[in-house]
């Protein structure tokens, strides 16, 4: 196969990709397995996020972005790093309910926004009613240019909620220099673990303390 050449993935193998990619990066296995989770869920929607996926866990070994450890840190804080997408989405599916306060919730600036999108569909399983995403007056959508970041909200929609069918599987290209990326950071977990490795991994829950 010449290296340029796209490379298709079963639903399987993209979301291995994503959860040892991301594990590699330092995050705990439980995010890792819903970013591998997250990036399945955008292929099976027609959506190649290996590129956002590798600048995501790039802005993470970087230290530029905020993994959410109170319920603070899902609000709109001028004062925090862009936040992860894949581990608020978890994060807000975890307080369900309460997550999307009097109709909404103001995040401010999120990272690689497209990742939130499988999280609302699970938000809006869990509720009974549709929750999208929002930049400014625009929903995020799949078929909108992916941003590298936004100012995003959630709102409570008079849209249907999603029903919770998933489309039928079509396997589509993914960009083979992301795919490299990808499974280099993948590599870094067959390396035995460092002190530092274990304490980069070590994870933290998210606290109701603001």
């Amino acid at each position: 196969m010449c290296g340029s050449d796209p490379i298709l993935l079963s639903q399987n193998e993209w979301a291995s990709l994503g959860e040892k990619a991301a594990r590699g990066a330092g995050y705990d296995w439980g995010h890792a397995e819903e970013f591998g989770w997250a990036l399945a869920e955008l292929a099976a929607m027609g959506v190649d996020a290996s590129s956002a996926l590798c600048d995501l866990l790039a802005a993470y070994e970087q230290g530029t972005i905020t993994v959410p450890r109170q319920i603070a840190d899902l609000g709109d804080n001028a004062d925090r790093d862009p936040l992860c997408p894949v581990c608020a989405g978890a994060a807000l599916c975890d307080l369900a309910q309460t997550a999307v306060h009097d109709g909404h919730r103001a995040l401010g600036v999120v990272h690689a926004p497209v990742f939130l999108l499988p999280f609302a569909a699970r938000l809006s399983r869990q509720l009974g009613a549709a929750v999208r995403v929002y930049h400014g007056a625009l929903p995020v959508t799949v078929d909108a240019p992916m941003m590298a970041q936004g100012t995003l909200r959630l709102e409570l929609t008079n849209c249907e909620p999603f029903d919770g069918v998933t489309p039928p599987w079509t396997r589509i290209p993914i960009d083979p220099m992301a795919f490299d990326q990808l499974k280099a950071y993948g590599l870094r977990t067959t390396v035995p673990a460092t002190e530092q490795s274990r304490t980069a991994g070590a994870g933290a829950g998210l606290n109701d303390n603001d």
